[in-house]
């Protein structure tokens, strides 16, 4: 179930920032971005500010709270400074939490 603590167990994993490894020549910049970190969205924004003021990021699709959308929550904010707008997507299925699906989408280049 959702929240059991069964389901989590201990990983170790390199970490980058995305826009380390898109100056680096090690991944190209991507125009569509899908993040479902488990709470961490912001910390993953913050490694990617170049990659989405670039005007080929057209879109991030991502999971989080109802607050999200809220005027001053700390995600609108990043990317409301990078010129994209968010909106909500419906879900197709039925899920054991409160998190909804967002899309935010750039709004001019």
């Amino acid at each position: 179930a959702w929240g059991d603590p069964a389901m989590y167990s201990r990983t170790i994993a390199s970490v980058a920032k995305g826009d380390t490894l898109v100056a680096r020549g090690l991944l190209p910049a991507p125009n569509v971005i899908k993040i479902d970190v488990e709470g961490s969205e912001l910390e993953v924004l913050s490694g990617m500010e170049a990659i989405l003021s670039h005007h080929d990021c057209k879109a991030v699709i991502f999971e989080s709270g109802p607050d999200a959308v809220l005027p001053h929550a700390p995600i609108r904010a990043v990317f409301d400074a990078a010129g994209f707008t968010l909106s909500r997507l419906d879900r197709n299925e039925s899920t054991a939490h409160d998190l909804d699906n967002y899309l935010a989408r750039r709004t001019h280049d």
